[in-house]
């Protein structure tokens, strides 16, 4: 049983990368799927040359198929086997230890579980020693770490051989951490005294079996697991070493970070799978590429162009300046760059009402000429560009006809070829 046991942690240990790995050449076929049906839209047929490139489809294009815009032969190779393979065996390894332990502590509180099942050389009356406890405990945590962070790195598709070795770190951090920082804070530690003398004397959990102590190991444990490097920065934060550098608190508390809910069309539910793409923030999804997340997410691109579009406009003028201009119309950055540069739109009262909302001043002390210099200095961001360009290609495609809808009265019923009501049939039918 003692082999079967190990054999059985070796293959669970194995199957891990092994899915991943297999997960993530599927993502990247079907998406690269989508790249192509996109190749339609953003690739005109008359394309003049590299003049004719739109950058943000380009870095989508070649993230998944591994190929420059410049030269169809300058490619570079996706990882190969070998690569996965050898990246894995840490992880596998480790994984293998911890699953043999945890195998064990199953098996022995079976009620048909017998002496020999005991791998790690414990007998069925014996109790369990603390630092197993916090071994499975931070291991717990860590492997819930790994399986997220690994999930995230199909999703960004930017799993690679070193996510692998990454993950071993941090599953490794973090048990090391635990340990030390459990058995040393008992040491240490005035309040657990009494329960540190009698464990460390014995090398159980004797005393801690019922008591508060031993839940707060097992937490503070898993809580170390899963955020090592969290855990090793408030430690050293929280110490008086002379020369560590630490964070100034003042300045957090200045600064707050702007939930994406505040875009219209954005809930909590697309919030959370927007945040596996490390979108966490309205400043995250402004700066986002919108083709890039067209080809990852399951939203369109119509939608993801106005999210990040309303996001570039919250970033630029602020969570409550965005609800006022809102009343006035403006949902985008586009819609403020078109209400102040844009002839056919352009209109002083509207000027002077955005001027004022933006700048928080009564509209009558507005500059005209300030007002336009200030949308200006909003609107020269690459982010802001890039989208534009893609708006221009998409407006380029849907072709004139789309720009407005003819007005009635120069549309008449009959005998106009060129008439949208007439080409659809719907005249003919009246």
């Amino acid at each position: 049983m003692r082999y079967f046991a190990v054999v059985l942690a070796f293959f669970l240990s194995v199957l891990l990368p092994f899915v991943f790995v297999a997960i993530r050449e599927s993502v990247k076929r079907q998406r690269q799927e989508t790249i192509k049906d996109l190749q339609a839209v953003f690739h005109l047929p008359d394309a003049a040359g590299r003049y004719d490139i739109v950058p943000s489809f380009e870095f989508v294009k070649y993230k998944y198929f591994l190929k420059r815009a410049d030269s169809d032969f300058n490619n570079r190779d996706d990882f190969r086997m070998i690569h996965w393979l050898a990246s894995a065996i840490p992880l596998v390894m480790v994984c293998t230890f911890v699953n043999i332990t945890v195998i064990s502590l199953i098996v022995k509180f079976l009620p048909v579980a017998q002496q020999d099942f005991a791998i790690v050389g414990l007998k069925q009356d014996e109790a369990i020693p603390l630092y197993i406890w916090v071994i499975v405990s931070a291991y717990a945590g860590g492997f819930i770490f790994m399986l997220r962070a690994l999930y995230r790195a199909i999703s960004n598709f930017d799993l690679s051989p070193l996510s692998f070795v990454g993950a071993c770190l941090n599953l490794s951090t973090g048990i090391i951490i635990a340990l030390i920082f459990v058995f040393g804070l008992m040491h240490i530690s005035q309040a657990f005294k009494s329960d540190a003398q009698s464990a460390l004397a014995t090398g159980m959990i004797g005393a801690f079996r019922d008591s508060f102590t031993f839940g707060a190991v097992i937490i503070a444990s898993f809580a170390v697991g899963f955020m090592p490097e969290l855990a090793t920065r408030n430690i050293l934060w929280s110490s008086r070493l002379r020369n560590y550098k630490k964070d100034d608190i003042k300045v957090y508390k200045s600064f707050a970070a702007i939930p994406v809910e505040v875009i219209d069309g954005i809930d909590t539910e697309i919030r959370d799978r927007l945040a596996d793409f490390h979108i966490n923030a309205v400043q995250n999804l402004a700066a986002a590429n919108p083709l890039m997340l067209f080809v990852e997410t399951p939203y369109g691109v119509y939608q993801i162009m106005d999210w990040v579009a309303q996001a570039q406009l919250c970033c630029s003028v602020g969570p409550q300046t965005l609800v006022k201009l809102w009343d006035l119309g403006i949902r985008t950055i586009f819609d403020l760059e078109r209400a102040a540069l844009d002839p056919a739109c352009k209109n002083t009262a509207l000027l002077r009402a955005i001027g004022s909302i933006i700048m928080n001043a009564p509209e009558n002390n507005q500059d005209e000429n300030m007002i336009i210099a200030d949308i200006r200095l909003r609107l020269e961001h690459p982010h802001v560009q890039r989208l534009r360009q893609l708006f221009i290609r998409v407006r380029d495609r849907l072709g004139n006809d789309s720009q407005r809808l003819p007005p009635i009265e120069d549309c008449p019923l009959v005998g106009d070829t060129k008439c949208p009501f007439v080409r659809s049939g719907i005249a003919n039918a009246a």
